[in-house]
């Protein structure tokens, strides 16, 4: 009911002052709390084009793109405010965030491909020879190891500037999983954050999963048969 109410009042003022940047953010904060993203974004976008040093209306374009799936779009935004205002509350996560959601979304599509290739090249459909492929391949790893490491940098930094943040923890444990958790002293350190999460929500589930696959790796398998429990 107050969203609907907030959004009113900006639509009336936005008749009156239709190229305010204040009017706009607060129309913009109206529609990303009713969770209408597509309309947010658009309102946000005009802030920026206004005011090109509205740090708050990039940062919050980041994060309502990254919410769209538009994650190049979603990053480029975010990296704008971290290139003149690192220290803007949250913004470290919600970078590391969007780059290891696009590392994400380009790992699974790199399995889909990398089978779909196999499939033609025995078929003898495949335009590119088995060496050709595995080139490519190799190049796109490499893209996606960069996302990896830029995330791992940033979610390191969130860490750091709020310890007791635990979905930046959480983050950074599944950042370090993923681009290294198959090292032993790694493993340790992605533990030590998974506990700290586990500590303000013992039932986060994916916590408890990523910090079983740590503990088999390690050999201890007891304790990582415990986190099912």
């Amino acid at each position: 009911g107050q969203t609907a109410k907030a959004m009113q009042v900006f639509q009336a003022l936005g008749g009156i002052a239709p190229f305010s940047a204040q009017v706009m953010s607060g129309h913009a904060l109206a529609y990303y709390r009713d969770s209408q993203w597509e309309e947010c974004s658009k309102m946000l976008r005009t802030c920026v084009q206004i005011n090109k040093a509205d740090w708050g209306s990039h940062a919050l374009l980041g994060d309502v793109l990254c919410r769209m799936g538009l994650l190049p779009q979603a990053i480029s935004s975010l990296a704008r405010v971290a290139a003149f205002k690192p220290e803007f509350p949250g913004l470290l996560k919600n970078l590391g965030r969007a780059r290891l959601m696009l590392a994400q979304v380009d790992f699974e599509r790199l399995k889909s491909e990398e089978a779909t290739q196999k499939l033609d090249i025995a078929a003898g459909r495949s335009r590119l020879s088995p060496q050709q492929v595995e080139e490519k391949n190799r190049t796109e790893l490499k893209a996606l190891n960069l996302h990896l490491q830029r995330a791992y940098g940033e979610l390191t930094r969130a860490v750091s500037q709020e310890p007791r943040d635990t979905e930046a923890a959480f983050l950074l444990a599944f950042c370090t999983f993923f681009l290294e958790g198959n090292r032993s002293q790694k493993t340790a350190g992605v533990v030590r954050l998974l506990d700290k999460v586990l500590e303000s929500d013992s039932n986060h589930l994916s916590a408890r999963l990523i910090k079983a696959m740590c503990l088999h790796r390690s050999g201890q398998l007891v304790a990582a048969l415990e986190q099912y429990n």
